[in-house]
Order: C-alpha cells, then structure tokens, then sequence
C-alpha cells in the first residue's frame, strides 16, 4: 500500500502541478493528516505522541474565508497536495502506521486508484459540453414554472458552484404564504422528495441546482414544486 500510495502521488502530482500529492480517505482526513504533519514532521516519536500535543507546537491559524460549512466535508477519498517534506509526514501520521492519529483513515488501493482515474478525467474532460445541458435543463425548468401564477424564475449562478446555472424560484408571499424554509420542508418531506439547495449556498432563496438533474426528471420537480407553491392551481 506504501509504494501504491507513493506511486499514484508522484502521479497525482505530475497531473495537478504540484510539488508532492497523497490520497486521504477525505476531506477531513486530509485536513487532519496535514495539520498533524505541520506539527510532527517525520519524528516518529511525536508522531505516537498525536493527539496529545503537550510540549509540540498546536496552533493552527485558518483563513476566515476557509471557513464554511464544508470545510470538514467527509467524503470516502480525498486529496492532500503540498511540500514534499509535509507529504512524506503526513504519510508516516497516517494508516497502515500504527500508534498515529491517522490510523483510522485508511483508504483502499481501489480508492487510490478511483481518485487517480477521476484526475485524469477531470483534466480531459470538456465542462462546456456540461454547461450547455445544464443551461438546457434550467431554460426547460423555467419554460414550465411560468404556467403557474405567482411564480416567477430567475437564472443565477453562484460562485459558490463554480458558476453552473441554477434557477431560483420566487413566488408572492401575498398569495402563496410559505417562507423559503416552509416550501424547503413541504418538497423534502413530499413523494418523491426534492433537495433544494441549502440556503447559506442560494443568499437564502429556493434554487434549483441542474448538476445532478436529468432532463427526464424535469417534470417531476415542476409538479411536486406546483403542488407546494401553486396548489389551487
């Protein structure tokens, strides 16, 4: 697993540009194993040492624009791109090393190798081809939500998604009474159940996001949203 590890890094780090790269078991994986490198480096004796940082240094400081919501997403595996000395570090704070903070967090050769594939994809693939269907998908929406009174659609496309369309739904709260987080609740709890957006990532509006929509699912949103908003209708 070492050398599969060492292996996909110096690949990883060829692709992205970087001087040294490794494969986590997550976001939060690589948060912790870099952290715990910045404070071990390779001395195995303060590596067995992690969690208890008496007499080692432990304070972290974060770029307050780091911190989100997400900032200790879980995912099943992860990235950790940096120094080559901080790398090689982390790798000793982590699985299979036994008596290390990381040892928890192993990652399998098929993820080690899932997230090398998913690189190489990533960098090949063209995202324009992505942005026309999902353009398609939110001008479609938008076709089919002005048939309901009251409501009213808007494209937008926030940063916060790398700028793919979104559509917000705004509705007249004169006329249909609902809160955006009432109407969240209402399409989440109904059959088939709908996710919206969070609302820290939409500026607390209803927004549809288009990455995971299929056109053939459009309808489906359309009715369980008109049965919320414009149930008279």
């Amino acid at each position: 697993m070492e050398e599969l590890q060492e292996a996909v890094g110096r690949r990883l780090a060829e692709l992205i540009g970087c001087e040294s790269a490794m494969v986590t078991s997550g976001a939060t994986s690589a948060m912790t194993l870099g952290t715990a490198a910045c404070i071990t480096g390779t001395d195995t004796d303060l590596i067995s040492h992690v969690p208890d940082l008496r007499g080692m240094r432990n304070d972290v400081i974060v770029l307050r624009s780091h911190r989100y919501s997400y900032d200790h997403g879980v995912r099943s595996a992860g990235m950790l791109l940096g120094r080559s000395d901080l790398i090689e570090a982390a790798r000793l704070n982590n699985s299979p090393n036994s008596d290390t903070v990381g040892r928890g967090m192993k990652v399998s050769k098929e993820e080690i190798l899932g997230m090398l594939a998913a690189v190489e994809v990533s960098l090949t693939y063209d995202y324009s081809v992505e942005h026309v269907r999902e353009t398609g998908i939110v001008n479609l929406l938008a076709e089919k939500f002005a048939a309901y009174p009251g409501i009213r659609t808007e494209v937008t496309y926030p940063k916060t998604e790398g700028g793919r369309p979104h559509l917000r739904i705004i509705w007249d709260r004169s006329t249909i009474p609902l809160s955006v987080e009432q109407a969240q609740d209402l399409l989440e709890q109904g059959d088939p159940s709908i996710r919206t957006c969070y609302l820290g990532l939409a500026d607390g509006h209803l927004e549809i996001g288009t990455a995971m929509l299929k056109e053939e699912e459009v309808d489906i949103v359309v009715r369980r949203v008109g049965e919320v908003l414009a149930p008279a209708t």
